[in-house]
């Protein structure tokens, strides 16, 4: 949920410090981000901030509510107002209303539960007038007829003489002849599809892109270059640079790296992360096409380099296709993974990972290659592929499962891990050879036995029944090496009533039958 920043302004020390302390600021997504005591101070707060709800008492010293009011709304008539008053201050609600405060409430009236149904309304207005400012007449139509004309020039759609009546239709003044592209996008904006509907998630764009226009307007205004902030769709946002009447490469190159880093600064206050990638500046009649291919280059390349600004280089590019040599590492991986070789394992994962980001493979073929191999291997950890982002995650991913399939080490405990997940996990490492589950670890650790499983995978990094399961695999391994006892009995041991069940997990995790393991590790040993 978007945390909604807030700024109280009310005198009364006591009224601020009550309001504060309700839980259903946060239980609503609203987060306090300042107070004030007077309206001047108010005032001040908000015009250093991006604060989108005042909260604010009509009667205060220095500047009054209404007059804070009046004032705000000439400077930012996008801020939420709610007014706080007494019973004896109706005329001055009335006011406050006529100059452009959106909710008011009684001050008597206001606890736990009034405040959390104002929020929610609050909310839900707020949520309303964004949409009304994003489709609104006066923008929306000259937006969308300018996304139209860039879209066609970056399709192939219209060129030449077409191109020139298309951009004048559109209302585009550059000629774009020497130009440049600030491209941002947002990550992985698919797995953002979990809390919103598709809807949704291009209303939290427009709102985005609707911010992105008035602050690079701000910044633009004093500026002589012209510039064209579109949006492309599935979260891309292109700044178009027209640089055609600037005549030193050195100044288009600063102006150039100018917009990148407004681009940036803006990008930084979204609770979302978006990546920048620039162009070089581009020269002639396919400049606009060129640029922008160089920005959506940079793109493909940002899984591999994570820095904060990607600027077009000549010699990076994604293959289309998975680098040689890498069926033989998966061939050395799943080997060292039977022999318990943990550190050929650990050795082969740095090849593959120098073999992608050598050959630079495109991230969708390098994360299918990489679910494959965990579901080779059987490691069944909840994982939401579409949300990687960067081939260090993987490498993070990988490491973790280097500690799930090898027992020593995925059986430790963190050191400052959570004092509720410490019971759970040492009760299980004590008694995992009895019948116990999730239900009698909670009630060994005091707590709900949905909340631990959450805490636990939380915490641990790997879930509550693949820890328990992993505490007596490692066993049963341990005896099928160390002991002549029969199978069945080993499995009893390690904690499994159902031979069945100890023998298919336990070729699952090893991927050999308990007996092959055995005979195996004899002939090492």
């Amino acid at each position: 949920m978007r945390q909604i920043k807030t700024i109280i302004a009310d005198d009364d020390y006591l009224v601020r410090s009550y309001l504060k302390i309700l839980p259903a600021w946060k239980e609503n997504g609203f987060e306090i981000t300042g107070e004030a005591r007077d309206g001047e101070e108010a005032y001040r707060i908000l015009m250093e901030t991006d604060a989108e709800l005042l909260i604010t008492d009509v009667s205060m010293p220095f500047m009054n509510g209404i007059e804070l009011i009046k004032k705000v709304r000439k400077e930012n008539k996008h801020i939420y107002i709610i007014v706080l008053s007494c019973h004896d201050d109706f005329e001055y609600v009335k006011d406050a209303m006529k100059e452009g405060a959106n909710e008011y409430i009684l001050k008597n009236t206001l606890d736990q539960d009034s405040l959390s149904q104002l929020l929610v309304n609050t909310r839900n207005s707020m949520e309303e007038q964004e949409k009304k400012e994003i489709f609104s007449d006066n923008t929306g139509d000259s937006m969308n007829r300018k996304g139209l004309f860039f879209n066609s020039v970056l399709s192939g759609a219209v060129k030449g003489e077409e191109k020139e009546a298309a951009a004048k239709a559109a209302g585009v003044t550059g000629s774009f002849h020497n130009c440049a592209v600030v491209c941002m996008y947002l990550e992985s904006p698919e797995a953002e599809e979990e809390r919103w509907t598709h809807f949704e998630a291009e209303q939290q764009c427009q709102i985005f892109y609707q911010r992105l226009c008035r602050e690079l307007e701000e910044h633009f205004k004093n500026e002589s270059y012209r510039t064209e902030v579109i949006y492309l769709g599935t979260g891309i946002f292109c700044c178009f640079l027209d640089l055609s009447d600037i005549r030193k490469s050195s100044v288009m190159q600063q102006k150039l790296t100018d917009t990148a880093v407004a681009c940036y600064k803006i990008c930084k206050k979204e609770e979302h992360c978006y990546r920048i990638c620039v162009s070089n500046v581009c020269i002639g009649a396919e400049a606009l096409v060129q640029a922008y291919q160089q920005a959506r280059d940079m793109m493909h390349v940002s899984f591999y380099d994570r820095r904060e600004i990607l600027y077009y280089q000549p010699d990076c590019h994604v293959n289309p296709d998975l680098p040689d040599g890498l069926e033989e590492c998966r061939n050395r991986i799943h080997k060292a993974f039977a022999e318990k070789d943990k550190d050929s394992f650990v050795e082969e994962g740095r090849k593959v990972w120098d073999l992608f980001r050598d050959r630079k493979t495109e991230s969708r073929l390098v994360i299918q290659w990489f679910r494959r191999l965990e579901q080779e291997m059987g490691i069944d950890i909840q994982r939401d592929y579409r949300k990687v982002t960067s081939l260090r995650q993987l490498e993070s991913w990988y490491q973790k499962d280097e500690e799930y399939l090898f027992c020593k080490k995925k059986t430790q405990i963190p050191e400052n891990i959570n004092k509720t997940v410490r019971i759970a996990a040492e009760f299980i490492q004590n008694h995992f050879k009895e019948p116990i589950g999730l239900t009698e670890a909670a009630q060994e650790a005091s707590v709900n036995p949905s909340y631990l499983s959450y805490l636990f995978t939380q915490e641990m990094g790997i879930g509550f029944s693949n820890f328990l399961l992993s505490q007596r695999l490692s066993c049963a391994g341990e005896l099928l090496e160390q002991t002549d006892l029969k199978i069945r009995e080993i499995g009893n041991r390690s904690g499994f009533n159902d031979y069945h069940y100890f023998s298919k997990a336990f070729k699952k995790r090893y991927g050999m039958s308990p007996a092959e393991y055995r005979r195996h590790h004899t002939r090492h040993q």
